[in-house]
């Protein structure tokens, strides 16, 4: 493991944005005015704090991107954004399940009086109604929507913008209430947000013998198409942090021009698994903050959902052992009493998921599943951040030289920023305003 060192050249809470563009340029982008502007030029104009060599001012208080990351990490932020969300339970055509937590904003009238207080007692009564049977509690403000309230989160047209969080995370996180905080604080208001969970995660169950993987791109793909088969006109954008991040590339690179996406982002996303886990291992750090929680925590899901996970010997096996097709012959009794030992994503990888897909071990399933290798099919317009502090994904995972062969994407390193945090002297996230802008800008000037 390598010492626990803080780096004293990402010292520092003044950073600056470099684009890194290739000599065709960015694709041009349609302007509802006529005419057409290159997403870089987009983001120069309409995204000024993105804009090449722009700088911005984190707290002196965390001047490290390890500083930054323990912060967000800690949860400091917990009670600091009153939101409101109706889960809906989503299903798929092989049988399984994943989590939609809508944003609610009209629920606040609903559960807050004018002077601030809540009523919480509606809030359970509510809640006791809608919960399924034999599901778990739900985190703070969310329940599930009433069958009337689904049809008309159905039939709602508004610009949609979908969030694809990690394992682990989910419309509890800080993180993703704060972004969304800063869009509803947004003068005209105008789209409809839905965070994404993966299967089994943020107080989910499963319902079929698979989870999530980085290749788990058919769970994404089709609650993007369900959204667009019922109103074609509408706008879906996609947004992906951290692992989330890496699906929703590899998402983008496999359907290309077939995507109904009119934009994305990836922010601090690992495009390089293989480096991601190499970092992961060997950086104290990043195995303190990311590698271990997060290694408890996939092994908890499998323990958790045993029942439907475990194979027992002799059953049938449909498929052999593939990306598309994910067995379920590694959950034997022995392999899921492992899970107690499980201390880090790779022995959870090793264990379960590269088998799983018929792979030798989890290297060379980070390989093969890195988005990395799909960045180049991406054809819509997409804004990749990344942030050369970053303690947790390091800097050798940014896609310097895929980038700049595809017009359609436009890689914005930060000098600054750690893993997801950028926060200010006020403890606002300055990659939150920045991101809520772009889809702001794009959503009011792009066709």
């Amino acid at each position: 493991m390598g010492i626990p060192i803080i780096n004293p050249l990402h010292w520092g809470y003044r950073g600056s944005v470099t684009h890194h563009i290739g000599e065709r340029g960015t694709v041009g982008l349609r302007l509802k005015s006529n005419g057409f502007v290159s997403l870089h030029e987009f983001v120069t104009l309409y995204v000024p704090g993105l804009k090449h060599k722009a700088r911005f001012q984190l707290t002196s208080c965390l001047f490290t991107g390890i500083l930054q990351t323990l912060y967000l990490q800690k949860g400091y932020f917990v009670n600091k954004y009153e939101l409101y969300f109706g889960r809906e339970i989503v299903r798929f055509s092989d049988g399984g399940v994943a989590c939609a937590d809508w944003v609610m904003p009209e629920w606040h009238d609903t559960y807050v009086s004018a002077k601030g207080g809540v009523d919480r007692k509606l809030f359970k009564e509510d809640y006791r109604k809608t919960q399924p049977s034999f599901w778990p509690p739900l985190h703070s403000q969310t329940r599930f929507f009433s069958l009337e309230e689904l049809i008309d989160i159905r039939n709602d047209g508004s610009p949609l913008i979908i969030i694809q969080n990690g394992p682990g995370g989910g419309s509890h996180d800080f993180y993703i209430r704060a972004l969304i905080s800063e869009f509803l604080n947004m003068p005209d208001f105008r789209f409809r947000i839905v965070v994404l969970t993966p299967r089994g995660c943020a107080r989910s169950k499963l319902t079929s013998k698979c989870l999530f993987s980085a290749l788990s791109t058919n769970d994404l793909r089709e609650f993007i198409n369900i959204q667009h088969k019922r109103d074609p006109e509408r706008k879906i954008f996609c947004l992906g942090v951290s692992f989330g991040a890496a699906v929703v590339g590899n998402y983008l690179g496999e359907d290309g021009n077939k995507s109904p996406v009119a934009g994305a982002v990836c922010l601090c996303s690992p495009w390089d698994l293989a480096s991601a886990a190499e970092k992961l291992e060997s950086d104290f750090w990043a195995k303190a903050m990311f590698n271990k929680p997060v290694g408890k925590y996939l092994a908890k899901i499998v323990k958790v959902n045993s029942t439907e996970l475990e194979y027992i010997e002799g059953d049938l096996i449909r498929y052999p052992a593939s990306s598309e097709h994910p067995s379920n012959h590694v959950y034997t009794d022995k392999n899921i009493r492992k899970t107690a030992a499980i201390r880090t994503t790779v022995q959870f990888d090793n264990t379960f998921t590269a088998p799983s897909m018929g792979f030798r071990n989890a290297f060379e399933y980070y390989r093969h599943a890195s988005p990395l290798k799909r960045l180049k099919f991406i054809r819509v317009p997409t804004l990749i951040i990344n942030s050369l502090d970053d303690p947790i994904v390091g800097p050798g995972v940014i896609p310097y030289k895929q980038a700049l062969t595809n017009e359609h994407v436009l890689l914005c390193t930060t000098s600054l920023g750690g893993h997801l945090a950028y926060l200010t002297p006020s403890m606002n996230s300055w990659i939150i305003r920045q991101i809520s802008e772009f889809f702001n800008k794009f959503e009011e000037l792009i066709a």
